[in-house]
């Protein structure tokens, strides 16, 4: 197969034109039950949502095998399953996360003190922040 054919078969597969969607499809799928059973490396299921522990994603990470069958089973998730997962614990060292936290709490608090805060374009000003 040549490289135009089969970019143009992966992008009908991703890409959402007019008549993909389906109402009747969509009420079936979120009235579906995710079971645990379903989904052998998952630790938990909470509201169909398939959660993994951080800590066996990342143990997992550097032995080959096992790290396969964790990524087949979430593109199975992604591809025909729930849609979604949850990594309880995904990173080990949170600190990065919490100092950008910090920074964007300061970022706001000092859009606030000056009113030049512009919140988002979903919501009416002041409603959120950033």
């Amino acid at each position: 197969m040549d490289e135009e054919t089969l970019a143009a078969g992966v992008r009908e597969r991703v890409w959402i034109g007019e008549g993909a969607g389906s109402f009747a499809r969509f009420c079936a799928q979120v009235s579906e039950s995710t079971e645990l059973g379903d989904w052998p490396e998952a630790e938990a299921v909470e509201c169909n949502v398939p959660i993994y522990d951080g800590s066996r994603v990342r143990e997992a990470a550097v032995e080959p095998a096992r790290a396969a069958d964790i990524m087949s089973e979430w593109n199975a998730i992604l591809d025909t399953g729930p849609g979604i997962v949850v990594i309880r614990g995904g990173m080990a060292d949170t600190s990065v996360v919490d100092e950008a936290t910090e920074v964007f709490e300061r970022i706001i608090d000092d859009e606030q003190a000056s009113g030049t805060g512009g919140g988002d374009h979903f919501a009416k000003p002041g409603a959120n922040d950033r």
